[in-house]
C-alpha cells in the first residue's frame, strides 16, 4: 500500500494475487495459496485475513473480484475429476458454475451492475478457446471458435457492454 509491502501469508507455501478490489476501508486481493498437496486452492483475503473458497483437492485460481454492497464475487476456474477447467465465480462463497465441465473453461473478469452479473472469459470448443461472457448464467460467445480468443477485462455501462482481450490471428488448421 503507497509503496509498502503488505503481507498475507507466512511465506511456507507459493501464493499470488491477480486481482484486487477496496470497497470503503476494506482490501480485498484475489487469487491463491498451494495446498499441502500439488493444487491451488482459490482464496482471496479480506484486510488480510484469508477467505479459501476450493479445499486444494483440485487446482483453482481467482481472477477477477468485485464487491457489490454486502456481496463478494471471486471470479476464476477451478478443475474437475476429469482436469477440466470449469468456468466459476463465487458469490459470498458458494460456487456458481457457467460451464459444465465438458471443455476447459475460466473467467477472468467481472462486472456487476445492479442486479446483473457479467463474467467474462473464455471456454473452449475443443480445439480453440472461444471470447465469451455470461449475463447471470447465460453464455454469449464474442468470437466464432475458428481461433482463439479470450476476455480479459470488461465494463458495463447502463445497456452497453465492453469486453476487451484478444484474438488469434491465426486462423484454425
Amino acid at each position: 500500500k503507497n509503496g509498502t509491502a503488505v503481507v498475507l501469508t507466512n511465506g511456507t507455501k507459493d501464493a499470488f494475487i491477480n486481482s484486487m478490489v477496496v470497497a470503503g476501508t476494506d482490501v480485498y486481493a484475489g487469487g491463491g495459496e498451494n495446498s499441502t498437496g500439488p493444487y491451488d486452492v482459490a482464496k482471496y483475503w479480506k484486510n488480510g485475513a484469508a477467505v479459501s473458497l476450493t479445499n486444494g483437492v483440485y487446482n483453482a485460481e481467482i481472477y477477477s473480484m468485485v464487491v457489490s454492497g454486502s456481496d463478494v464475487y471471486a471470479g476464476g476456474y477451478e478443475y474437475n475429476a476429469s482436469i477440466t477447467s470449469v468456468a466459476r465465480y463465487w458469490k459470498n462463497g458458494a460456487a456458481v458454475s457457467l460451464t459444465n465441465g465438458t471443455n476447459n473453461a475460466q473467467i477472468s473478469s467481472m462486472v456487476v451492475a445492479g442486479i446483473d452479473v457479467y463474467a467474462g472469459g473464455y471456454e473452449s470448443n475443443g480445439t480453440k478457446d472461444v471470447a465469451k461472457y455470461w449475463k447471470n448464467g447465460t453464455a454469449v460467445s464474442l468470437t466464432n471458435g475458428t481461433k482463439d480468443a479470450q476476455i480479459n477485462s470488461m465494463a458495463v455501462v447502463g445497456t452497453d457492454v465492453y469486453a476487451g482481450g484478444y484474438e488469434s490471428t491465426a486462423a484454425a488448421p
